[in-house]
């Protein structure tokens, strides 16, 4: 009603008609990716992943996330379009150290994550700690 009486009791203008192009894209919270590149393919860094970097597991079984973090960003850095990010490992709570991984991540690359596991919950968790983090992104844009 406010803004109605500020328009002087106008009817609402339509809105443009907008003309979408769809183009295929994985997202983060900060944007989209396209899947299609101009140097004709999509690299997925593979580092984020305690089977296949050493050095990515010892940071996880040290819990030294802030050295995790370093690494996604080396990653993206030197061109990777996604993350594949994998906290499975012998003997490991494969579902706390992904959410944890995950928080960290996603507020710290731009870069899209690939969430690399064979256990649903592991991917839930990871879903979760996505979905935490966008919400507390939009409380912060909201002013909360």
């Amino acid at each position: 009603m406010f803004l109605r009486k500020l328009a002087g009791n106008k009817e609402r203008p339509t809105p443009r008609k907008r003309n979408a192009i769809w183009i295929p894209s994985v997202a983060s919270l900060y944007g989209q990716t396209p899947l299609r590149q101009e140097n004709a393919y999509f690299s997925i860094g593979e580092r984020c992943n305690a089977n296949g970097s050493k050095k990515w597991r010892q940071l996880q079984e040290a819990h030294d996330w802030d050295g995790c973090v370093d690494m996604a960003k080396e990653q993206v850095k030197e061109g990777s379009n996604a993350l594949d990010v994998c906290t499975a490992f012998v003997g490991r709570d494969e579902t706390g150290e992904m959410d944890a991984v995950v928080t960290r991540l996603t507020g710290a690359v731009t870069a899209p994550l690939v969430i690399d596991s064979t256990e649903t919950p592991v991917i839930e968790a990871a879903l979760e700690a996505l979905r935490r983090q966008a919400d507390h992104q939009l409380d912060q844009f909201r002013g909360r």
